[in-house]
């Protein structure tokens, strides 16, 4: 089970990607939102559930998709159970900052292109450090459905950045 903390658009192209992927996809996809309403429509056109609050989605879910701006990242972790495994979309937020905030979870910083909505995507994944191999092997097959997945030293994730935002428009 993954559980979006986040509708936005990259959430939904993960979700729409995971939706269409033939194989290795979730079971299931829980969603939440700050009150837009994006999560029960995205819920509704990916075949997934909106739940009411991010505890009930942690409580629920394998892998936690953090798909929320970088200024909510506080917020949000300090009123969180602790994840089983977090994979994180923030751009902008090392994965030092963001194993300090999830402390007992397993912490995996992503960087996806927007690709990923047709299963032909690429998601940079900064060298996690100290994540359980089950789990990480759980992730990699987990991305590997709708993406290329390509591992880099969390220093170089910026530059990733960059290349993921603007390499669509360029195709």
């Amino acid at each position: 089970v993954v559980g979006f903390i986040g509708s936005g658009n990259m959430a939904a192209a993960m979700a729409r990607g995971w939706a269409n992927a033939e194989e290795d996809s979730p079971s299931e996809m829980l969603f939440t939102d700050s009150g837009s309403g994006r999560a029960t429509a995205l819920a509704a056109e990916v075949g997934g559930r909106a739940v009411k609050g991010n505890d009930d989605l942690v409580r629920q879910s394998d892998f936690v998709i953090l798909a929320v701006k970088p200024a909510a990242l506080e917020t949000v972790a300090r009123e969180l159970p602790a994840p089983r495994a977090v994979l994180s979309l923030l751009g902008a937020t090392p994965l030092a900052d963001l194993v300090e905030r999830f402390p007992g979870s397993a912490v995996i910083r992503l960087m996806p292109n927007l690709g990923v909505e047709v299963n032909k995507g690429v998601v940079c994944m900064a060298e996690p450090e100290g994540v359980d191999e089950e789990i990480l092997t759980e992730a990699r097959k987990l991305l590997g459905s709708i993406a290329s997945v390509h591992e880099l030293p969390d220093s170089n994730m910026d530059v990733a950045t960059a290349v993921m935002g603007c390499s669509p428009a360029y195709f």
